[in-house]
C-alpha cells in the first residue's frame, strides 16, 4: 500500500451524536472517498470493519484494476442477490432488462459493456418499443453496473454517461364528480349480473381509498376492519405493496354497506 492508500476513520458530534465515517484514497479515480457507517457504538463498530475491509483491498491491489467477470456469471450472482431484497415483480423486470441488453449486445464479459455500447443498445432498442421503455430498461441495467463496478468487475459505471430518452409526458386526467358518479351508476345498472356488487365495491374503494388495482386484487377479509372503519393493508411473503410498506386507509359508511354486504354473499 503506497503512502496516497491511506484509509482513515473519521467522526462528528451532531444531534444523533457521534457519527462515524470511513475515508480513503481510491487509486482507480485518484479522489478521496467517504461512506458514512452510522452513530453510536454500532457505527463506530461498522466503521473499524470497513475500514478493515478497504485497507486489504487496497494492500492486495483489488482496488487498482477491475476483475473479470463473464457476464452470465455476473447476471446469475446479481438475480440472485436482488431475489433475497427485491419484490418478485423487480426482479421479473431486472431480468427482462438483461436479457434483452444480452440479445442485442451481446456482452462476453462485464469490462465489454461500454458507454458507446450502451448507446448502441438505445438505438437498436428504440426501433422496437417506446423511449419510456428504454428508459425503464436503462434504469436497471445501471442499478445491475453500479453493482458491478462496487464489486470490482467495472471501473466505472459506463451508464453514467449516457443520457436517457426525452419523453414527453401525458397529462393526467382525472375523473370528475361527474364522471364517478356516472361510473358507480353503470355498477348498479348490472344488478342481473353476478359480480354486479364486487365492480362497485372495487371501484367504489379506488376512488375513495386511493387504492392500486394490484392492492385492490390482492386485499383480504383479515385486512378489513369495519367497527374501526379501516382497511389495513399489510405486507406478506408472497404479496407486497409497490411501496413495501403496510397502507392503513379510512372506510367511508357506503364502503362499509358495500363490503358488508359483499361479505353477505
Amino acid at each position: 500500500m503506497t503512502l496516497n492508500h491511506w484509509v482513515g476513520i473519521e467522526k462528528y458530534k451532531g444531534k444523533r451524536g457521534t457519527t462515524y465515517s470511513v475515508r480513503w484514497h481510491c487509486p482507480r479515480t485518484n479522489r478521496r472517498v467517504s461512506r458514512s457507517c452510522g452513530a453510536g457504538e454500532a457505527g463506530r463498530r461498522a466503521a473499524g470493519r470497513f475500514a478493515a475491509r478497504i485497507k486489504d483491498e487496497l494492500h492486495r491491489g483489488r482496488m487498482g484494476d477491475p476483475i473479470e467477470k463473464p457476464w452470465t456469471e455476473f447476471r446469475s450472482e446479481f438475480l440472485d442477490i436482488q431475489r433475497a431484497k427485491k419484490r418478485p415483480a423487480t426482479v421479473v423486470r431486472y431480468k427482462q432488462s438483461f436479457d434483452i441488453f444480452a440479445a442485442v449486445c451481446n456482452p462476453a464479459t462485464v469490462l465489454s459493456v461500454t458507454s458507446l455500447v450502451v448507446e448502441q443498445f438505445i438505438t437498436e432498442r428504440v426501433k422496437t418499443v417506446r423511449p419510456a421503455t428504454v428508459n425503464c430498461d436503462l434504469r436497471h441495467l445501471r442499478a445491475a453496473m453500479e453493482k458491478a463496478r462496487i464489486w470490482y468487475h467495472l471501473p466505472v459505471n459506463p451508464f453514467d454517461a449516457v443520457e436517457h430518452l426525452r419523453v414527453h409526458q401525458k397529462e393526467l386526467r382525472i375523473l370528475g364528480a361527474d364522471e364517478v358518479a356516472t361510473l358507480l351508476e353503470t355498477c348498479r345498472t348490472l344488478s342481473e349480473q353476478p359480480n354486479a356488487l364486487r365492480w362497485e365495491t372495487f371501484i367504489y374503494l379506488a376512488v375513495t381509498c386511493g387504492f392500486r388495482r394490484g392492492e385492490l386484487l390482492n386485499l383480504r377479509w383479515q385486512d378489513v376492519d369495519l367497527p374501526g372503519l379501516l382497511i389495513k393493508l399489510t405486507c406478506r411473503e408472497e404479496w407486497q405493496t409497490k411501496s413495501g410498506k403496510n397502507r392503513v386507509a379510512f372506510l367511508y359508511a357506503h364502503s362499509v354497506n358495500l363490503l358488508e354486504s359483499l361479505r353477505k354473499q
